[in-house]
């Protein structure tokens, strides 16, 4: 189960019997409840402290990565618009070689490009 905001993250550690869970567990019929952890896996985008998270650029698309990269608004609107273009063209950004690829290529083809994509 994935736990973007971290909210699941608690049941890695072991419950406390609170008097009112003790009393719901009486009233359904529970009488050998015991607390105990469950095993989490958590991803790590930067592959640091958990599990490497496995994506490529195109996965992460234009939103996530701007987060990620804390782009600007305008820095953001560059990247959406690489985007729409690699998609135009079919192009699949695996990694950041292929994002500074194709950002050269529309850097070196700029008039190539229809009007409404050159006005930004």
């Amino acid at each position: 189960m994935a736990d973007v905001k971290g909210d699941l993250t608690g049941v890695a550690q072991e419950g406390l019997a609170s008097e009112k869970l003790l009393a719901r567990l009486k009233s359904i019929g529970v009488s050998d409840w015991q607390p105990h952890a469950s095993p989490v896996t958590l991803w790590d985008i930067f592959g640091e402290k958990g599990h490497p998270l496995r994506a490529t650029v195109s996965d992460l698309g234009p939103l996530l990565l701007a987060r990620l990269l804390n782009l600007n608004e305008v820095q953001s609107g560059v990247l959406n618009i690489i985007f729409r273009i690699a998609d135009d063209q079919g192009l699949l950004l695996l990694d950041f070689k292929d994002l500074r690829a194709i950002t050269q290529y529309i850097g070196d083809n700029a008039k190539s490009f229809p009007e409404s994509v050159r006005q930004y």
